[in-house]
């Protein structure tokens, strides 16, 4: 199944006897990406064989992948109600940037994430095009002003290929063994600010397993909204509270703040919480992050979050 002619069911991932650790790893790589993907890798044992490297690079993009479980039930959701593409390349949202249009190893997934592989076998790193618009990386939170191009290092986890589009919101939880298990542990909400110091999103959230969720209004939507140096969390719908809905956020990222002053934090306008004001890597903008045992906030709250010098 396709949308355009870009596939969204995955591919079947290392399929054949002769492929090399390389080449079976790229693959893995671009599984990040695809809301559906056969792994046979199990069948060929002399790709695992004696080698812990590779194994722990499988299993760190695995875990990855795992971890944007909700966000791909996201995008689906968004794909029926909205008619949207899921999986998409640069040009299909930037048409009129011709770079956008010669970056075809990079794609576009839901409304924000930029995913930006390395692919080929021996780069040491590649360059990355972040189209119009604030981007900025989900490893460390460094922000990029676009259009603009960045090198990004050949490590091995993919998440260093990942940068989230300015002006939104995206909800993990962290990874376990099987999703039975990742569905016991605490999230983590990433919200980015647009070049205003604004972010809108709503976020969908089901079992992953029941059927007709939508007319039965058995899901959740969660919209995170940023203005004036607050965070705001409602919940539009809350007809599914079971499963995920019973966890609580284990941290609370934002990114992409030009001003490096703000260091009080407080929930509801009330309850000061402890976080943290951090330069974002080696770009000029900076991070919050708060993390507070003693004030947990489960995903099926609605809440606010103020900031200020």
């Amino acid at each position: 199944m396709s949308f355009l002619g870009v596939p969204i069911t995955g591919p079947n991932i290392c399929t054949k006897e002769f492929i090399s650790q390389v080449q079976c790893t790229k693959w893995y790589y671009l599984s990040v990406v695809s809301p559906l993907a056969w792994s046979v890798a199990k069948d060929l044992p002399h790709l695992f064989a004696g080698n812990t490297t590779f194994l722990d690079t499988v299993d760190t993009i695995l875990q990855f992948r795992q971890q944007l479980l909700h966000y791909h039930y996201d995008s689906l959701y968004r794909a029926n109600t909205a008619h949207t593409v899921p999986l998409r390349f640069l040009s299909f949202d930037y048409p009129k940037e011709q770079k956008a249009q010669h970056f075809e190893d990079q794609v576009l997934l839901g409304n924000a994430i930029l995913y930006s592989p390395i692919l080929r076998p021996d780069e040491e790193y590649r360059v990355s095009y972040l189209p119009t618009g604030l981007w900025c990386s989900w490893v460390d939170g460094s922000c990029y002003k676009g259009p603009t191009e960045v090198k990004v290092l050949a490590e091995n986890a993919p998440a260093s290929f990942t940068f989230l589009k300015g002006g939104t919101a995206v909800v993990t939880q962290n990874s376990a063994e099987t999703t039975t298990q990742a569905r016991t542990k605490k999230m983590r909400l990433i919200v980015v600010l647009d070049e205003d110091g604004k972010a809108n999103s709503t976020r969908f959230f089901d079992d992953g397993e029941t059927a007709n969720t939508l007319s039965s209004k058995y899901y959740t939507l969660i919209n995170y909204s940023v203005a004036n140096n607050t965070l705001i969390v409602t919940l539009p719908q809350a007809g599914y509270q079971g499963g995920v809905m019973k966890m609580k956020y284990e941290k609370i990222f934002v990114y992409g703040l030009t001003a490096g002053d703000a260091k009080i934090f407080k929930r509801d306008g009330e309850t000061t919480v402890r976080g943290s004001n951090l330069m974002a890597g080696d770009t000029d903008y900076h991070k919050i992050i708060i993390s507070d045992t003693s004030v947990e906030i489960g995903l099926s709250e609605a809440f606010t979050l103020s900031w200020a010098a």
